[in-house]
């Protein structure tokens, strides 16, 4: 296989791990008692043993030496990865969908500059016009929306955004190994941290098991694995934005199936992000 046709089967995972994972809205509206940290800890369960077996289906045999491999940047994707999704929920619970949504629009922005700091990646012109225009796009989505909100919740949504650009930063930094152990550790800590926090009361409805479930030992676990695979080869700036899509089909899907309507101004952005992606996407993958 080619150099350019393994660039471009990258970029069709990195695509679709952001497809399958603007689902989660739908999963997640299910969800009728479980409280956010009970959540984050049945989900870091199933991520944990997804993950673990689909390593252990890629390395067979091999899963010492792999994991000597990626030994520096365990304990640091693994930080950046916990932190990113620990700052997502506390910016959810204390600022506004729009602020948190539009603060990590940010991300491709902040990947390219620690990239760059870094690794010393240069991104492509067609690159920031296209992250530009999907800023642009999310700005528009999110515009009925966006507010002071509160203080602490906008640093978490920061937060949440400058740690998942380290987490790609590392990602990238490994990419010459199979970095999933990476996100498995993280998972790990969540599902510590998510049943500490619990006060260890991990009994919630089976309907609500269930879907936490189908979430986290079967959707996240594939996306993970296409997001680091894809990311072994694509550009960090690049990643990050071309997982913007799942902002997009999120609100749409929840519309489809939830029957929650988005606004008018939300179809508009996601239009114009949409199309800022596809336009960067078939550019990158005639490269």
């Amino acid at each position: 296989m080619t150099t350019n046709q393994r660039y471009r089967i990258a970029v069709v995972a990195v695509v679709t791990s952001a497809i399958l994972n603007s689902g989660v809205g739908v999963l997640i509206r299910q969800v009728q008692a479980a409280d956010e940290w009970q959540i984050i800890a049945v989900r870091g369960l199933g991520v944990t043993f997804g993950l673990a077996l689909i390593f252990a289906l890629q390395e067979r045999g091999r899963i010492g030496e792999a994991l000597v491999k990626i030994s520096p940047w365990l304990l640091m994707g693994g930080f950046f990865q916990t932190a990113a999704s620990l700052c997502y929920i506390h910016a959810i619970q204390n600022t506004t969908i729009a602020n948190t949504l539009f603060i990590q629009s940010a991300a491709p922005f902040a990947t390219a500059i620690l990239a760059w700091l870094c690794l010393k990646e240069t991104v492509h012109r067609g690159t920031w016009a296209a992250m530009f225009i999907a800023t642009a796009g999310i700005a528009v989505m999110v515009s009925d929306g966006i507010s002071q909100g509160n203080g602490f919740g906008n640093i978490m949504a920061l937060g949440s955004m400058l740690f998942f650009s380290a987490f790609v930063v590392v990602l990238r930094f490994g990419r010459t190994a199979n970095m999933l152990p990476v996100v498995l550790f993280s998972w790990v800590v969540s599902f510590g941290i998510g049943a500490a926090m619990a006060g260890g009361n991990l009994v919630i409805p089976l309907s609500d098991f269930i879907f936490i479930l189908l979430w986290g030992a079967i959707l996240s676990p594939i996306v993970y694995a296409l997001f680091t695979f894809g990311s072994r080869y694509v550009l960090g700036a690049e990643v990050s934005l071309l997982v913007q899509v799942e902002f997009i089909l999120g609100p749409l899907l929840v519309w489809l199936i939830v029957n929650e309507e988005p606004t008018p101004m939300t179809l508009i952005g996601g239009a114009l992000v949409l199309a800022a992606v596809i336009t960067r996407g078939i550019q990158m993958t005639r490269a």
